[in-house]
């Protein structure tokens, strides 16, 4: 199976980002619900995408076949030192089981083993005690696809859950934890 190219997003990427995550989350939602409920706006999603890659909070990955964009995973730091998050993950639905998401979190692993790799060095060199990583993630409860993908990468759920007000319909969000047993260096 062939690999995706996978690049950083830049500010040109808003309107490409939308889409997939507009596409994705519809697609979701009614293999889940049977309907697009809780659909987001797409000019919101496109504010939203252009704030968020004008600031340094986040680091969004994109995967790519022959130039068009398939997917992304969006990258931020979790509470802790050494705790990432998953922000999102979307993948066009045309893609669901081609390796693109496999791909993106296998990117999104690296680009935090390197962190994790440089803080505990940092820290070893200060003679502080060394941390293990971890990354923590939210899927919705009745997303079963996602639960089994995420599984699959050595998540698990935290038993922590919280309601989501779709106006139509309350939603229940579970947290998934994935604990490092390295170091990282």
């Amino acid at each position: 199976m062939r690999e995706p190219a996978i690049r950083k997003a830049v500010p040109e990427d808003c309107q490409a980002l939308t889409e997939l995550e507009f596409v994705s989350r519809h697609a979701a939602f009614l293999e889940m619900y049977g309907s697009g409920l809780g659909e987001p706006d797409r000019q919101e999603l496109l504010s939203r995408w252009e704030r968020k890659l004008a600031g340094r909070k986040f680091l969004v990955l994109m995967a790519f076949y022959d130039g068009d964009p398939a997917g992304y995973i969006n990258l931020a730091r979790g509470d802790g030192p050494l705790c990432f998050c998953i922000a999102g993950l979307y993948v066009l639905p045309s893609r669901w089981g081609d390796g693109t998401a496999s791909a993106l979190m296998r990117e999104a692993d690296g680009v935090f083993a390197r962190i994790a790799a440089t803080e505990n060095l940092r820290r070893h060199k200060a003679g502080l005690e060394m941390l293990l990583p971890a990354t923590e993630l939210q899927i919705i409860q009745e997303n079963s696809r996602a639960e089994r993908f995420y599984r699959k990468f050595g998540f698990e759920p935290t038993g922590k859950t919280e309601i989501c007000d779709l106006g139509v319909k309350r939603i229940v969000i579970c947290n998934m934890r994935k604990n490092w047993n390295t170091y990282g260096i």
